[in-house]
């Protein structure tokens, strides 16, 4: 039951919950994507445009390309959402879409041309003396300064999640197993709203905490170990879209 690696997203999913991950990557339930997810994957597929031919180019591309590039991933990454979740998410501060390109234009005029890209959604992979499994990440993006960034899309400013400071400890595991120089970690947030914002916070990676949770939710997952967290926030039927199964599977109610 074990799989042939683990990535930061399936460890933290087994963490916040062990039985969406039961139904999410051992029984492969669909479920429909949501318009957080859609929108963070339009952001980072148009930051991987720019920065990927940055690699050679060492220049940005045109701040309309840029927008086009968004509105179009946008479409692409949407066509798939409930129409009711994106008309309800919209405002009389404007859509979206619409806030999504005054947010990538921002990052792209403030934050961009202060970063020459050695890596770009950098595939890594790593095995572990008496870890079951390998270890692997994709890393959004290394500079030539050798920090390591990693962008997440939000619509308010939050605390440093937990599960965040895993996957870049994570991330900063594989770099160093490479025989990469790391000399910071970062998260970049793009915080989607009328009036956007970047904030950048660094993040110290506690390396050996990152380890011991990949070494926990392997034993987990091995020993066949699932348990639903209905005390979540997000163990709802709006937040959860397994939560049909898990009803049916373990019994309790789910909330609305």
């Amino acid at each position: 039951m074990i799989p042939e690696t683990l990535s930061p997203s399936r460890i933290n999913c087994y963490m916040s919950c062990s039985m969406q991950y039961f139904f999410r990557y051992i029984e492969k339930v669909p479920s429909q994507k949501n318009l957080a997810l859609a929108f963070g994957s339009a952001v980072h597929l148009t930051l991987q445009k720019n920065y990927s031919q940055k690699m050679q180019t060492k220049r940005d591309l045109p701040i309309d390309e840029i927008k086009d590039s968004f509105s179009d991933n946008y479409d692409t990454e949407t066509a798939d959402v409930s129409r009711k979740e994106i008309i309800d998410a919209n405002t009389s501060e404007g859509s979206v879409k619409d806030n999504g390109i005054h947010l990538i234009k921002l990052y792209h005029q403030q934050i961009s041309p202060r970063i020459q890209p050695t890596a770009v959604e950098q595939k890594l992979e790593a095995s572990f003396k008496n870890f079951p499994t390998k270890l692997n990440g994709i890393v959004d993006l290394a500079d030539v300064n050798g920090v390591v960034i990693d962008h997440k899309t939000t619509t308010r400013r939050q605390q440093m999640p937990e599960k965040y400071k895993i996957q870049v400890g994570i991330y900063k595991v594989l770099k160093q197993a490479r025989g990469d120089q790391i000399s910071d970690c970062r998260i970049d947030w793009l915080i989607r709203k009328a009036n956007p914002e970047i904030v950048h916070v660094e993040v110290i990676p506690d390396v050996n905490f990152a380890l011991r949770m990949f070494q926990m939710v392997c034993a987990g997952i091995e020993k066949e170990v699932f348990i639903p967290n209905r005390d979540s926030m997000l163990c709802t039927r709006r937040f959860c879209a397994y939560w049909p199964q898990c009803q049916a599977k373990v019994g309790g109610t789910v909330k609305d």
